[in-house]
């Protein structure tokens, strides 16, 4: 541990825990901070007056003002013991040049799993390459955010399965939509043999059939009086530039109705059933023998180190657990390293400095500073979405995906990559027609040390019978709690496990 440059203990010593309660969550504000040397600090919580046992979210808020020469400022979070000894690395943390306000440092899992210890330390250090970053200044107390709520209303095993696979599909998300007036109907991706259940997108409220809704064929439709919500097509897509919240252009001129609140969740349903139809999309195989090196590692139970990078779809944005509400799902890429350390025995140092609103060529030119020095073994690389909105030639997206495993090589020769194909924006939003070409591009680079993902045709294939809406956090270009757990199986898959 470095000297300390400056010791903050509030009110000039260590002080009792305090608690507020804000209805959905406890507020902790620490027992002491402490700046170290090189711009990390040392906080100490007690929690001993949080009445919960766990909890599923947890959230450290620092006040924090970004400045000075440099480019994205990335910390480290860590777990300390009483000494100031780091434990282990809890989460990544990266943002924008020159941000100035309460910055998120999500600390759950090891909260979930220390919460009864009494009293919590962690580190939050810089941890991009020397010379990177710009500089932060905290100020304030960083509150530690801890939700009431202990337990996920489902089951993760089952979320896991892959869609591709068996009789059962459990949680699929439908947003019921009326047109012209009609009863409000939604499509299931099989046609069900037996309905086991609906339930809200929360999964904390059960709909009866026949009460609330009807199942003709794959269609779930909504009956006249029942408690489901819905909405109008009109809603969804109309000419109205003024419409609540948000609203984005539409490739034919119009508009569609955009949020990055729980809009849609509110009103999509989670649909578990049984079914016999077989699945005639993609089916993600191993890349075994052409990641020989992670295979290797993986199956003898060694350490792995692994790297995410990309935009906000691998900062986990519109999974619920991030977005701090029901039903708490976890971030693909957390699922995915959680998954391969439960499956494999593994430890899984996984960092994830990605960061929402970035292109490839963003990755280019940050790399060296958030990812290359790290030397991992594997490296899961997540842009596309934003680079097609510019838009960029896929001669110009291959480039900087080319120059980033370059960097990334030039540390670590044996380093070995998943290019992750996005699922797809909303047409109506956006022409398919950049990302297109860039599926086509990644699978050609697919070779010794290279796999691809390809969630962009696993969309494609549950959209013959769906709606965009039916599984989206935002309308545009976010992934719901469906869609998460098909990119955490869609990347299982490829890493061997199913």
């Amino acid at each position: 541990m470095k000297k300390w440059m400056a010791v903050v203990l509030l009110g000039g010593s260590l002080v009792q825990a305090q608690v507020l309660d804000q209805g959905w969550r406890f507020v902790v504000q620490p027992q002491s901070v402490e700046v170290l040397d090189g711009g990390a600090v040392l906080i100490r919580y007690d929690l001993s007056k949080v009445p919960l046992e766990t909890s599923l979210n947890s959230v450290i808020w620092y006040k924090g003002k970004v400045s000075g020469e440099g480019s994205n400022p990335s910390f480290a979070v860590w777990a300390v013991n009483e000494a100031g000894a780091k434990i282990e690395r809890v989460s990544e943390a990266t943002f924008k040049p020159n941000t100035d306000g309460s910055l998120p440092f999500p600390v759950s899992e090891y909260v979930r799993d220390h919460l009864k210890d009494g009293t919590v330390s962690f580190l939050i250090a810089p941890r991009a390459a020397p010379g990177f970053s710009q500089t932060v200044e905290f100020t304030g107390k960083p509150a530690l955010a801890i939700v009431k709520v202990q337990k996920p209303n489902y089951e993760l095993k089952e979320l896991l399965a892959p869609v591709w696979q068996g009789s059962r599909m459990v949680n699929e998300t439908v947003l019921p939509t009326s047109y012209g007036g009609k009863p409000a109907e939604g499509n299931l991706a099989f046609i069900p043999s037996k309905i086991i259940s609906v339930k809200n997108y929360a999964l904390d409220k059960t709909y009866e059939e026949g009460k609330d809704y009807t199942v003709d064929g794959r269609t779930i439709r909504l009956t006249k009086g029942g408690s489901i919500p819905f909405f109008n097509y009109e809603e969804l897509y109309h000419n109205n530039p003024q419409a609540k919240p948000r609203v984005m252009e539409t490739v034919d001129g119009g508009y569609l109705t955009f949020s990055e609140s729980a809009l849609f969740n509110d009103k999509q349903l989670a649909v578990t059933y049984e079914h016999s139809e077989p699945w005639n999309g993609p089916v993600p195989q191993s890349a075994k023998k052409i990641l020989p090196k992670s295979f290797q590692t993986l199956e003898k139970g060694e350490p792995l180190k692994l790297v995410v990078f990309g935009d906000s779809i691998s900062v986990g944005a519109s999974a619920s657990g991030k977005s701090a509400r029901a039903p708490w799902m976890p971030r693909w890429a957390d699922l995915v390293a959680d998954e391969l350390h439960n499956r494999y025995g593994s430890d899984i140092d996984y960092i994830n400095p990605s960061l929402g609103g970035m292109i490839a060529e963003w990755g280019r030119n940050t790399v060296n500073g958030l990812v290359s020095f790290e030397k991992p073994d594997l490296v899961i690389l997540g842009f596309g979405m934003n680079d097609a909105g510019r838009p960029f030639s896929t001669e110009q997206f291959i480039a900087n995906t080319k120059a980033m495993m370059a960097s990334i090589r030039a540390q670590n020769p044996d380093a070995e990559f998943i290019l992750l194909m996005s699922f797809q924006n909303n047409p109506k939003w956006r022409s398919l027609a950049p990302m297109i070409g860039y599926l086509k591009a990644l699978k050609e680079m697919e070779g010794p040390g290279v796999a691809v993902a390809d969630m962009w045709s696993m969309h494609g294939y549950l959209l013959k019978h769906k709606t965009y809406w039916d599984m989206t956090g935002n309308h545009v270009n976010h992934p719901n709690d469906f869609l998460v757990r098909v990119y955490a199986q869609t990347l299982l898959a490829t890493l061997g496990l199913e």
